[in-house]
């Protein structure tokens, strides 16, 4: 039976934030992984080859970790099924392990076995004399974690650290809710600073910088600034085909060249539906172009955000612009980096669009990414992602509609699992048609041949 090609999709950015897409494929699954959606938990990825298999001693602290479902653990190689099957029944593995696999390109690894820790947007490839270390490190982490719950009784030191340091994304906001409530503004709002003043994914700085803001005394009433565009689009996926959307429909049809798509984001400067959300599109081909164009559109593309970022009015739009900037720059472009720091000083959304042009900055005037998430504040210990000789790249990434993508990828999984089944069924019966027909053949070529 053919298996399917299954997709986990984890982070895009620059792309809605800063590098490239990464997938985890695998032609067929061994102990096929459970997913849930939406799915925050931090993932581990194994990466061997049966030439460079894991030892027993990580396969038993992974097989752990697994087991108490605060990460999901996943094991991706290159051979067979066929083959892999009798390893990882001789080895005892209880994870998802994926064959045929070669998700270990789009990671850059060359070295089997290694290990990468995914935490909502960010990620940790740990050098391959630490990986047991690792394990017990992160299975340590994930004991204390379903150990230490909290709540509202719960001392401020402990929800600092929750806020700062809970693997779960909702949990850390849950956390920093509850500390403001407990804390002073002011102790709230140093706490926040402190926060800031580390290299966060954009998320992660985001929501930190909205419940700032929202303690400070001085901005009493504040609101975040309303997304319209990116409202519309959410109803125009819940229903596509409605009539409303005819205008819009017609537009993604067609294709269009940089130029062009210029052309079309200035006759479309209002602020009715049908332009916001053509205005959206537009961001969204310039943005796909920025990733994957060519190194002519890039440049093309590159001045085409730079032209029209200051006049969008829409945050969404204005998201994307930033974003798709990130993704056609490279480390260096401090001409772009100089540019962003200015549309920075005006930026009015700090939820957003502000930490994505924040880190676009530092990335192209340092080379250096956003470090992992979730952060770890000052005095807090036992980090184990910072210091010791563990090596860490951060490969942060932030996905425009991330958790929209994921629900539609998983809720249409199953009747991509039938249609693909259905296709092999019928390719199988070809299959057997053509054989007997050859057969036949066979057997009237040997019947003449006797006669003759």
């Amino acid at each position: 039976m053919l298996s399917v090609i299954s997709t986990l999709m984890f982070a895009l950015f620059p792309a809605f934030g800063g590098g490239d897409t990464s997938e985890l494929t695998a032609s067929s699954w061994l102990n096929p992984p459970q997913i849930r959606v939406p799915d925050d938990r931090a993932y581990v990825l194994l990466f061997f080859t049966l030439q460079h298999p894991p030892n027993r001693h990580l396969i038993e602290r992974l097989n752990e970790l697994h087991r108490l479902r605060t990460y999901v653990v996943v094991g991706l190689a290159p051979d067979s099924a066929a083959r892999l099957k009798h390893f990882v029944n001789d080895a005892d593995i209880n994870f998802a392990v994926g064959a045929g696999s070669r998700s270990y390109k789009s990671f850059r690894i060359t070295t089997f076995p290694s290990l990468i820790l995914l935490v909502n947007d960010s990620a940790q490839i740990i050098a391959a004399d630490h990986l047991t270390e690792a394990a017990e490190q992160w299975l340590t982490h994930a004991r204390t974690h379903l150990s230490g719950r909290f709540d509202e009784s719960s001392s401020v030191s402990e929800l600092r650290y929750h806020a700062a340091a809970h693997p779960d994304f909702y949990e850390r906001q849950r956390a920093l809710k509850l500390l403001g409530m407990k804390m002073s503004s002011q102790a709230f709002m140093d706490f926040c600073d402190e926060m800031l003043a580390q290299n966060l994914a954009p998320r992660e700085r985001g929501r930190i910088a909205v419940a700032r803001k929202r303690a400070d005394p001085n901005e009493v009433g504040w609101k975040p600034s309303s997304p319209r565009a990116g409202e519309l689009d959410k109803e125009y996926r819940t229903n596509p085909e409605d009539r409303h959307w005819a205008t819009v429909n017609e537009y993604i049809k067609q294709r269009h060249r940089p130029q062009q798509l210029l052309d079309d984001y200035l006759s479309h400067n209002s602020d009715s539906d049908d332009d916001l959300l053509i205005r959206l599109q537009i961001a969204f081909k310039l943005y796909a172009l920025a990733e994957n164009g060519k190194p002519e559109e890039q440049t093309t593309v590159r001045g085409i955000l730079m032209q029209i970022l200051p006049d969008e009015r829409d945050l969404h739009i204005r998201w994307i612009i930033a974003g798709g900037l990130w993704a056609c720059s490279e480390t260096g472009d401090l001409e772009l980096a100089d540019y962003l720091d200015e549309q920075r000083k005006s930026e009015t959304d700090i939820g957003k669009v502000e930490p994505m042009m924040h880190s676009a900055i530092h990335n192209l005037r340092t080379g250096q990414t956003n470090e992992s998430t979730p952060p770890w504040p000052p005095g807090v210990t036992g980090n184990a992602n910072r210091g010791g000789s563990m090596p860490m790249w951060a490969l942060i990434v932030t996905v425009v509609g991330a958790l929209l993508v994921f629900m539609r990828r998983f809720g249409a999984l199953e009747q991509r699992v039938e249609h693909l089944e259905v296709s092999h069924r019928d390719m199988q019966q070809l299959i057997e048609k053509e054989n007997e027909k050859e057969k036949e053949k066979g057997k009237e070529a040997m019947a003449a041949r006797w006669r003759a």
